[in-house]
């Protein structure tokens, strides 16, 4: 009987130590793949923050950029419409030279010419 108990223990130490080093050696496996991952994902999340970072330097000069034109843009829309104030004035003044009285009237292109020189109201009697 001491046999019998001897052989069953010798084969549960012989077959537990076995499977020990199984489990070991397959969690050691899992362990080594799952840094294998690990790293390799650290190095996409590294590639990834420098990619968004280069990006938002992108978006940055892209905003950059819209302020300035929509700052030349404001600009150019004051100068067109200073530009049609002025042309609108230039057409008012030329019409009351074409529309005066005969006598003020004498030489319509001369008080015109004046006007677009000088500035100013040219109307002379003759």
């Amino acid at each position: 009987m001491g046999n019998f108990f001897r052989s069953i223990t010798g084969f549960f130490d012989k077959y537990l130590t076995i499977g020990l080093v199984i489990v070991i050696v397959t969690l050691a496996s899992a362990f080594a793949i799952s840094q294998w991952r690990l790293s390799n994902t650290k190095d996409a999340l590294s590639n990834a923050r420098s990619e968004i970072a280069s990006l938002e330097d992108e978006v940055l000069s892209k905003q950059t950029t819209i302020a300035l034109l929509e700052g030349v843009q404001i600009a150019l829309e004051e100068r067109q419409k200073a530009w049609r104030q002025e042309q609108e004035i230039y057409t008012n003044q030329l019409q009351e030279v074409l529309n005066a009285p005969e006598s003020e009237n004498q030489i319509p292109v001369d008080d015109v010419l004046c006007r677009a020189i000088s500035g100013t109201v040219c109307l002379r009697n003759n």
